[in-house]
């Protein structure tokens, strides 16, 4: 076979694989972006709620009682005053 025909055919098959890839990928349905997540549909576990009365217990001997006086508790502080800012003053700039 001459060297022409060997690139003609090379071509034919490049081009009809291409055109075979092209109608695979149009016929899968809804495949606009081939790298988006799937969807699937969410579903809630079922929780089962058992509704039991509150038991009531009486309170027999009741008696209230004051607290006392609270104890006060002095504290550290981290804030300081600032003293007043020194200011030197650099004097005449010099050109060179």
């Amino acid at each position: 076979m001459s060297p022409l025909k060997v690139k003609i055919i090379y071509i034919i098959l490049v081009l009809s694989t291409l055109l075979n890839a092209c109608e695979e990928q149009n016929k899968q349905p809804g495949n606009l972006n081939t790298y988006a997540p799937k969807i699937v549909k969410a579903t809630a576990p079922e929780i089962r709620v058992i509704k039991i009365p509150p038991k009531v217990i009486p309170v027999k001997y009741a008696q209230s009682k004051s607290a006392g006086k609270p104890k006060i508790v002095h504290l550290n502080s981290n804030i300081h005053p600032a003293g007043t800012p020194k200011v030197i003053s650099a004097g005449k700039p010099v050109i060179c």
